[in-house]
């Protein structure tokens, strides 16, 4: 089964029916379980804060538990997810989110391919063998 983990712009498209449609094809496979969700709590506290102001507390928390019911899998961090995390962060201080270097270090555990938007993100998957599906914003409607 194929396993995708989303950073947090990738998301929220999604989740606000904004979908490239670049992504449809995958989205449509994770919402008819045949392809896995991996989520991180990181993305889901950056999905709130980053939504919140426009969409409200109610509708930003319901969409955050619909996309927990689909066929996603709430990964549990550990001790080598957050160091490996720590060690891309203290390469990239000025470039990445820690939530950023979090994706890059479970998507690179789970092999799963990671949806970004974020060029930097595309860039330094390529570097450490992650599959990446990079859309430019430019390239967005």
């Amino acid at each position: 089964m194929n396993k995708y983990l989303l950073d947090t712009n990738a998301l929220s498209r999604l989740l606000w029916n904004n979908i490239p449609e670049q992504w449809s094809q995958i989205w449509n496979q994770i919402r008819n379980k045949k392809a896995l969700l991996i989520l991180i709590e990181p993305v889901v506290s950056e999905m709130y804060y980053k939504n919140v102001q426009k969409f409200g507390d109610k509708k930003v928390v319901d969409k955050i538990l619909w996309v927990k019911s689909l066929n996603t899998e709430l990964y549990s961090l550990d001790d080598n997810d957050a160091i490996y995390a720590g060690k891309i962060k203290a390469k990239y201080p000025k470039t990445f989110s820690l939530v950023d270097c979090f994706i890059l270090a479970v998507a690179n555990k789970r092999h799963a391919l990671v949806l970004t938007t974020d060029h930097d993100i595309r860039d330094e998957a390529n570097k450490i063998k992650v599959n990446i599906n990079y859309i430019s914003l430019g390239n967005l409607v």
